[in-house]
């Protein structure tokens, strides 16, 4: 009876030390991303207000210095997908000079066919005029997925961002 309890007891326990690892690993998940979302918020507060009156390049030299990537290139696309004119013209410029266009180029030649998809749906979505070559490319990719991504990046930046 006394190993049976012990045995319970140890199941238990190793039990509720893999739950408590599992909220854990929730718990950052869920405190990077709410960190995320507020270096966005103040790169988003920082660019409406600057991008208008000065350059790409410095509002990436001078506001910008040692940006969160993850954080710059979502908030980047969004005032891509927003903005006109002008500014669009920047957003994609400070897009490219953030390195992210170059980026985003190399992984249209990635094996990975979700990685060639993301990479077309994103550089669709700044309008990256030069990869315009490259998308036409995937057009005859042999997955369905990346085709399509490609076809809708073409179409959105030949409707100047809305499609």
């Amino acid at each position: 009876m006394g190993k049976v309890l012990l045995y319970l007891l140890t199941a238990v326990v190793i039990s509720l030390a893999i739950f408590s690892i599992y909220l854990l690993v929730r718990i950052v998940k869920v405190y990077r991303r709410a960190r995320t979302l507020e270096i966005m918020r103040g790169y988003e507060t920082i660019l409406y207000a600057a991008l208008p009156r000065i350059s790409p390049e410095e509002a990436l030299r001078d506001l910008l210095r040692d940006p969160h990537p993850g954080a710059l290139e979502e908030v980047l696309l969004r005032m891509g997908d927003q903005a006109e004119g002008p500014l669009k013209e920047k957003v994609e410029k400070l897009y490219g000079l953030a390195g992210f266009t170059a980026m985003r180029m190399r992984e249209l030649d990635s094996r990975s066919a979700a990685r060639r998809a993301e990479a077309a749906r994103r550089l669709g979505r700044i309008g990256a005029s030069e990869a315009v070559p490259r998308l036409s490319d995937l057009l005859g990719d042999g997955d369905m997925e990346v085709r399509q991504a490609a076809s809708q990046a073409l179409e959105r930046m030949e409707h100047g961002g809305r499609a």
